[in-house]
């Protein structure tokens, strides 16, 4: 079932804020195409992770963490989505809110509090990850992710 522009599909939404924001990993590593929509975590920070292309969050009652929802994403995509990050992260139901200014509870991958040591003390930078992190995180993790599939 497809989508029309604008309506939900059913199933799980997944708030994204890093790597998993650009539609091209998204669908390679979920193997499916979802709507996609901006929208806004509050009470979290969105961290640099040590000699990673990646972020990690972790609460921060300051923060807002800007991202990508997802919506309708398969049981099956879920899972390939939970082996893709790993043991560094534990998925949580967290309220985000939509461009549209509507709150909903999504799926959200957030940093294991015993791998708070990793996440560095600046800001994950956005524009850096397209510039030059994007190209490393595809050739070296993501390559050998697809490898184990």
């Amino acid at each position: 079932m497809r989508s029309k522009p604008g309506q939900s599909r059913p199933g799980p939404k997944l708030f994204t804020y890093g790597s998993l924001m650009y539609a091209d990993i998204f669908t390679a590593v979920s193997g499916e195409h979802c709507p996609a929509r901006t929208a806004r975590l509050a009470g979290f920070r969105r961290c640099r992770v040590k000699g990673q292309a990646y972020p990690g969050i972790r609460p921060d009652a300051q923060g807002e963490v800007a991202g990508v929802l997802y919506e309708g994403v398969s049981d099956t995509a879920m899972t390939r989505l939970d082996e893709f990050e790993g043991a560094e992260y534990l998925r949580e139901r967290l309220a985000v809110v939509g461009e549209d200014g509507v709150v909903t509870e999504a799926e959200c991958y957030v940093f294991r509090p015993e791998c708070y040591s990793r996440l560095l003390p600046d800001d994950w930078d956005v524009q850096e990850f397209e510039q030059v992190g994007k190209a490393r995180f595809i050739r070296t993790f993501f390559a050998n992710w697809q490898s184990r599939q």
